[in-house]
């Protein structure tokens, strides 16, 4: 006690009375204390009490019934049923307790949280879920691996061997150095017909040779000239190229030699070759003229031979007979349609890839129209409508920026038929869209019905099937590349020449026709699919939502059974 009461007395009686006030004052002060740690403990206890409730952590913690419902370990410990219900379905090898977070596990995969930390990939516990994984792993890289093989091996096929096939190309010789003229032997002429039919030659092209006479009557039925009838051959697209031996061009040669004619044109009046470019813009450098460059170099190691044959009765005097005798025997290319625009490589030719992927990537940006279109309550032939002509409608507008894509860079599009051509390159364009975007559509449809993934696969296929028989001479490709005569792209590709470049117009109505004909078929086979597609994935929807359902109900009664223990 802190304060101290001093009292005297003077008899024993009274000491012993201070001793026994002594004792219970003792007494009192060790109730006190008593007193002031039950206070202390109640406050604590109501703390805690008021940290449970607040808490559901430490009410569990606090509460082992709390705990069993809330931990799905200690449920499943000490509920028999529980631990039933979580152990593996057949055949599965997955726990029937669907949240992977909350099976059972060691104490070790917990964070001191409380909360699952997931599986190791080598786990034991994740060997079903590992095995099903590599096994689709696989099977997705097979699956890419023939596709790459089939898909890429069409295109890949397209080049092979062209440079072994040259003696496929047709080409046209015509020799008017075919007489002998003043005792003067056609040298020039003979010497061409040797070459090209010699084994050398026969490698550089399918050499289709003509004297005088012989062409001279296939002229005639044309009433042209031989000069004008070798321009129209090559124009029509009959032979790649010409070789046109100038008429007794030995004879004129051995004049000017003689005479030391130096204004006299060898290369002109000697050998002359006619092509053009336009008529396949792509290859004719890489593949055609190349042909006949070849047949050049080996008519100039015959030079020497021929000269000498043709001067000898001539005296070589003067220096202008030696610049007449050592003037090249060049031949003289005449490219009658010249590609002089580099642009066109991009409408010509990578424009029609984009035309297949601009018209499939529609189709994916309508998809969600089409589907609140189908949910509006519109009848079944009016949706049938809606659908085939939105697409049609999409086709004609982007046809038409296509065009004005191309007309923004300065492309001419008069050349073959003046003003009205920028209208038959739209028109080229929007049937090419009719045809490659409706057969994306109808594919595209099957196989949403059957397997999404396998949408890619379509898309790079078709781009492989359609541009492997377009972009190269169909005469140096296998013939299993005859069938790209029947493809959009082909026939596209074919009509848009005419456009550019002032080439043969007579297929152009059997380019169109062809694309009409795709359009046509199409149409026919559009609605059919429609339908299916309709109905197919509205199944798949009505199933999704009754496995849903029977999923939510399984839910709600596992969380029933739960509260009820």
């Amino acid at each position: 006690m802190s304060n101290h009461r001093e009292i005297n007395y003077s008899s024993s009686s009274t000491e012993h009375d201070d001793s026994i006030l002594n004792r219970g004052e003792e007494k009192v002060k060790d109730n006190n204390e008593e007193n002031e740690d039950g206070e202390q403990e109640s406050s604590v206890q109501n703390k805690v009490e008021s940290s449970v409730q607040n808490d559901p952590e430490a009410r569990v913690q606090n509460d082992p019934e709390a705990r069993v419902q809330n931990d799905p370990e200690a449920r499943v410990q000490n509920d028999p049923e529980a631990r039933v219900q979580n152990e593996p379905k057949e055949g599965t090898g997955i726990p029937r307790y669907t949240d992977l977070s909350k099976q059972l596990e060691p104490d070790s995969s917990r964070s001191p949280s409380g909360r699952h930390n997931g599986y190791s990939f080598f786990s034991r516990e994740y060997q079903s879920q590992r095995r099903d994984m590599l096994k689709k792993f696989l099977f997705i890289n097979i699956a890419l691996c023939l596709f790459i093989l089939c898909a890429f091996s069409v295109y890949w096929g397209s080049f092979y061997l062209r440079n072994r096939k040259f003696d496929h190309l047709k080409m046209l010789v015509v020799i008017e150095d075919d007489q002998v003229i003043e005792g003067i032997e056609p040298v020039f002429g003979n010497t061409l017909k040797s070459i090209l039919q010699s084994e050398v030659g026969k490698k550089h092209g399918q050499w289709h040779i003509y004297n005088t006479t012989e062409f001279q009557k296939r002229a005639d039925k044309q009433n042209n000239s031989i000069d004008k009838e070798i321009i129209r051959v090559i124009n029509r697209q009959e032979y790649w190229l010409s070789l046109h031996v100038r008429a007794n061009a030995s004879y004129n040669y051995h004049n000017a030699l003689s005479q030391g004619d130096t204004s006299y044109n060898i290369t002109a009046n000697t050998v002359v070759c006619d092509y053009e470019t336009g008529r396949d813009f792509l290859n004719m450098g890489s593949y055609i003229v190349p042909q006949v460059q070849a047949i050049e170099k080996i008519w100039f190691q015959y030079q020497p031979i021929m000269t000498s044959a043709l001067s000898q009765n001539i005296e070589i005097n003067s220096s202008l007979q030696i610049q007449v005798l050592s003037s090249p025997l060049q031949f003289l290319m005449i490219d009658r349609v010249p590609w002089t625009d580099t642009v066109l490589v991009a409408p010509c030719q990578v424009g029609f890839i984009y035309m297949i992927i601009i018209t499939f990537f529609g189709f994916s940006f309508f998809s969600e129209v089409h589907q609140k279109v189908a949910k509006s309550g519109l009848n079944k032939f009016q949706f049938l409508i809606w659908r085939y002509f939105s697409s049609i409608v999409t086709y004609i507008i982007i046809s038409l920026f296509f065009g004005l894509v191309t007309l923004a860079f300065q492309v001419d599009f008069t050349v073959n038929y003046g003003k009205p051509g920028f209208l038959v390159y739209w028109s080229i364009a929007f049937l090419t869209m009719c045809a490659v975007g409706l057969a994306n559509e109808i594919v595209a449809m099957l196989i949403i019905s059957v397997r999404p993934p396998l949408l890619g696969f379509w898309m790079l296929s078709w781009v492989v099937l359609n541009i492997s028989p377009t972009f190269g001479p169909m005469a140096l490709m296998n013939r299993f590349y005859r069938y790209g005569y029947g493809m959009p792209i082909y026939n596209s590709f074919q009509a848009a020449k005419t456009v550019f470049f002032d080439v043969y117009k007579g297929d152009l109505g059997r380019n169109f026709g062809i694309l009409v004909a795709w359009w046509a078929l199409l149409t026919a086979v559009f609605p059919v699919v429609v339908v299916y597609f309709g109905k197919t994935m509205a199944k798949k929807a009505q199933a999704a939502a009754k496995a849903q359902a029977e999923m939510f109900a399984e839910k709600q009664k596992e969380e029933g059974t739960i509260q009820g223990r």
